[in-house]
C-alpha cells in the first residue's frame, strides 16, 4: 500500500499524483459542470453531486483504485474536487 505522503502529493493541476492519465482524462469531463454547480456553502445538489460522481468514479476504475480502496479513492476525489477552481 502507498505511504501516506505518496497519496496526500498533487500535480500542477491539483489532481492526486496517484492518478492516472485516465483517472484525471475522466474526471476532466465534469469539470466545468461541477464548477457551473450553486456555490452557496452546504449546498446539497453540489454535495449529492459530487457523491454520485465519486460513486461513479469508483464503478468504471474498480480495478485501479488508489490504494486498492474505494474508501481511499472517494477521499482523493472528494479533496480533488474541494479543491477545483472556480
Amino acid at each position: 500500500m502507498d505511504d501516506i505522503a505518496t497519496l496526500n502529493r498533487r500535480d500542477n493541476e491539483t489532481f492526486p499524483r496517484t492518478f492516472t492519465a485516465e483517472h484525471k482524462a475522466w474526471l476532466k469531463m465534469f469539470h466545468r459542470v461541477y464548477i457551473g454547480l450553486p456555490r452557496e456553502r452546504n449546498n446539497r445538489m453540489r454535495k449529492e453531486w459530487r457523491y454520485h460522481i465519486q460513486d461513479e468514479f469508483c464503478e468504471v476504475f474498480s480495478d485501479s483504485l488508489i490504494g486498492n480502496s474505494t474508501k481511499i479513492t472517494k477521499s482523493k476525489l472528494d479533496c480533488y474536487f474541494r479543491n477545483v477552481r472556480h
